[in-house]
């Protein structure tokens, strides 16, 4: 692994994307990607993810009610543990984040601390529906401004 290999984590509470810089070219390339309602064999699917998606339904939009908070709550943990394998895994030293208010506090409470010690940066706000080349705008200018 290279000494410096930084992942940048794209997020909200239905979806998770890492992406890596190729090079100095700005270029960015995913490594992976998590979606609240791909739930692996392994593991228990949440009761209400379960009965939301059983019943052909979708979780309300953000911020409208309990049901999306323990969903975003619940993504969060799965993305930190996800992170975790990937740090035990020696994946990457360092680590970008880039979500929405509410789902960066949820995760930074899910984080681990062999995670949270590697978190270089955080970027607030909503960046989920964006271009890979307009991340990497936003991204390298904030890195630019010293933002």
């Amino acid at each position: 692994m290279s000494p410096s290999r930084c992942w940048i984590l794209v997020a909200d509470e239905a979806a998770a994307c890492i992406i890596v810089r190729a090079g100095m070219s700005g270029r960015l390339d995913k490594v992976g990607e998590l979606r609240w309602d791909e739930w692996p064999a392994d593991s228990a699917e949440p009761a209400h993810a379960a009965s939301a998606r059983h019943a052909g339904g979708t979780f309300p939009a953000a911020g409208e009610g309990p049901q999306q908070h323990r969903q975003g709550a619940d993504f969060a943990e799965r993305v930190a543990e996800h992170l975790s394998e990937a740090v035990r895994a020696q994946r990457f030293d360092a680590l970008i984040i880039m979500a929405p208010l509410r789902f960066l506090g949820l995760l930074r409470k899910a984080l681990r601390v062999e995670v949270a010690s590697r978190v270089t940066q955080e970027i607030g706000e909503e960046v989920a529906q964006l271009s890979n080349g307009e991340i990497a705008q936003r991204l390298f200018a904030e890195v630019a401004l010293g933002g």
